[in-house]
């Protein structure tokens, strides 16, 4: 697999081209040597920001999964170790290099769930919207 193919947003890099004189040897093509490094820093930054690369997952499928519903069915999601109780995810953030946020409101106050990335298990789930509500809602991701 490549990794390009993983559609995975990461800063851009620039990557300067090195010269390299030419040599006289048999078969030798200078386009042997133009290599695409991108991937080692693609790799090194999902080494050192390991949430972030989680982070870009799970919000890629919950937009496919947003993609999929109608004007009358929002986005609910459990946590697979607290007896399936849903909630509505108001916000997802991550926190490098380990830690993603989730956020959400009770009907008293606001509530948040600080999950490491070797813990997150979560259910997606369609439920009709809330009667409250003109629009069903969706989550807001937290990109900065």
């Amino acid at each position: 697999m490549n990794f390009k193919d993983l559609n995975i947003n990461l800063p851009k890099i620039n990557i300067p081209k090195i010269d390299i004189p030419k040599m006289n040897l048999p078969n030798f093509n200078e386009n042997m040597i133009n290599i695409d490094m991108s991937w080692i820093f693609e790799s090194q930054y999902r080494k050192n920001n390991p949430s972030s690369y989680l982070f870009d997952r799970i919000m890629e499928q919950i937009k496919i999964f947003e993609e999929n519903l109608d004007e009358n069915h929002e986005i609910w999601w459990a946590l697979i170790s607290s007896n399936y109780n849903t909630f509505y995810i108001t916000k997802v953030k991550s926190s490098n290099p380990d830690m993603i946020i989730f956020y959400w409101k009770t009907e008293n106050w606001p509530v948040q769930i600080l999950q490491h990335i070797s813990q997150i298990n979560i259910s997606l789930i369609s439920l009709k919207k809330q009667k409250e509500h003109k629009e069903a809602r969706r989550i807001w991701f937290d990109l900065d």
